[in-house]
């Protein structure tokens, strides 16, 4: 079974700053608002209109872009008849504005139309699988010890 979530990680360590590991990651620009004053309400631009969700065979991952910056992206590993899907990240500054659900929604679903069987192995998609029904999906749960060890601090397992 490939590593965990929580093991794939690219940690920053000391040395490094947030930065340099979000430009490690191909995350664009990490420090500007991800919402864009109007006046002094405060209101936020609406996101939805601006998100996309495509399949990148060759990353082997789904990517959700924000007009022309990447968001966020969720990797698949082929394992046979089944997909594994092992691990999801959102660039932090978009934390908070639902792309991670907007990205497992339209990914999984597409893995369903494809009718592919997937492993929930990326403690984030787990959780969201036992909070939403897919219509078509079909899921083999992994090892529910190997996804409560993956799951870090504050983590869902």
């Amino acid at each position: 079974m490939p590593p965990a979530c929580d093991e794939r990680r690219d940690r920053c360590d000391e040395r490094s700053s947030p930065l340099d590991t979000a430009a490690r990651r191909g995350w664009r620009n990490t420090a500007r608002p991800a919402y864009v004053a109007v006046d002094t309400d405060d209101r936020r631009r609406p996101m939805a209109d601006e998100l996309t969700v495509t399949r990148n065979d060759e990353e082997r991952r789904y990517e959700i872009h924000v007009g022309d910056e990447l968001g966020g992206f969720l990797e698949f590993e082929p394992a046979g008849d089944r997909v594994e899907l092992p691990h999801t990240e959102i660039d932090p500054a978009f934390t908070g504005k639902g792309l991670g659900s907007r990205l497992a929604s339209e990914a999984l679903s597409d893995l369903a139309r494809r009718g592919d069987t997937v492993i929930p192995s990326c403690p984030f998609l787990a959780h969201y699988l036992r909070e939403h029904d897919v219509p078509g999906l079909v899921v083999e749960w992994p090892d529910e010890d190997d996804a409560t060890d993956s799951a870090g601090p504050g983590e869902p397992s």
